[in-house]
């Protein structure tokens, strides 16, 4: 059995994780403020 070490963290890895967290989490709360006026418009609310 072979036992493989890594010394340094999956940099890689963490910074595109990093990345897609920041766009997932500002898209979905940007593109309520940008779609409500067009929904309330749509859906005859006030």
């Amino acid at each position: 059995m072979t036992t493989i070490t890594t010394d340094r963290p999956p940099v890689a890895a963490i910074l595109a994780l990093g990345l897609t967290e920041i766009i997932g989490c500002g898209s979905l709360y940007y593109n309520f403020s940008i779609l409500a006026p067009s929904m309330a418009h749509d859906l005859d609310w006030s």
